[in-house]
């Protein structure tokens, strides 16, 4: 099997065993205890730990209605969305911590043994923080907004290094540089 068919095998796998149920266990506690120290930094107000987890389960409904509401169109619009959305930061969180796709990511993490990789998309970071702890030289690439500050926080509170662009400001430099492995999702 070669590795685009790997990919999609999985990727089929995890996104319509995902759609079929909703799981009770949620992100790991590291996790929860990451976005609660987060939001409670960024914010006035504080949220608990058993908050932000029902925040999580809440997060795709949440993001839905946010885009329904919206209603972007254009790339404009869309990037727009995506740097006002304060809630994809918790649907993704949540989705990550699915049985399915921890075991679809932590294949990515095995796959991949040297040189520099982008995670383009990178979202919450996740992917990207276990690839740089393994050794790696890792790209984060996302567009500007809330997922995007939460990686930083991630990256900085596990000490780890990792280069973060905005897929917007920076596509020069995202462009130029050369990459054993580039990770879409």
């Amino acid at each position: 099997m070669n590795v685009i068919d790997f990919f999609k095998k999985i990727y089929r796998a995890v996104y319509y065993r995902s759609i079929q149920y909703q799981w009770e266990k949620g992100p790991e506690k590291e996790m929860i205890n990451f976005l609660t120290e987060f939001y409670n930094l960024k914010h006035e107000w504080k949220i608990t730990p058993k908050e932000i987890k029902t925040m999580c389960k809440l997060g795709k409904r949440l993001v839905a209605e946010i885009w329904n509401l919206m209603e972007p169109r254009t790339e404009e619009e869309i990037r727009k969305y995506y740097q006002k959305d304060p809630f994809s930061i918790f649907e993704l969180a949540y989705f990550h911590a699915h049985p399915l796709q921890k075991k679809f990511r932590q294949k990515v993490v095995n796959l991949v043994n040297y040189g520099k990789v982008m995670d383009y998309g990178g979202g919450i970071g996740d992917l990207s923080l276990k690839l740089a702890q393994k050794g790696l030289d890792v790209t984060y690439v996302d567009v500007a907004g809330i997922n995007m500050e939460f990686a930083k926080f991630l990256f900085k509170k596990k000490n780890i290094n990792v280069e973060v662009l905005d897929a917007e400001k920076d596509k020069e430099k995202i462009w130029s540089k050369k990459y054993d492995f580039i990770y879409m999702y």
